[in-house]
């Protein structure tokens, strides 16, 4: 029987830094990195971009062991907002 990943270890795919673009906002290209935090417990995401007008944000992303969903606490310079799912 092959054992099913929980929320978070489905996410670790993302580990790494990358380079994103925007089909809508071409100015400039945004950068992402993505390690785990407090020893794998979560997953932190770093981002910036070469336009100013774009916030750097973090997120983190942790996951109830007894399900597969993940909740994420996104962090800017003008708010925090809080998505599950």
């Amino acid at each position: 029987m092959t054992k099913t990943k929980s929320g978070l270890e489905q996410l670790h795919v993302l580990l790494g830094s990358w380079v994103t673009e925007s089909k809508t906002y071409s100015e400039g290209r945004g950068f992402t990195t993505v390690t785990p935090t407090e020893d794998g417990k979560f997953l932190r995401a770093d981002s910036t971009a070469e336009d100013e007008r774009f916030p750097h944000s973090t997120q983190i992303i942790g996951s109830d062991d007894a399900g597969d969903e993940c909740t994420a606490c996104i962090s800017t310079r003008a708010e925090c907002i809080v998505c599950t799912g």
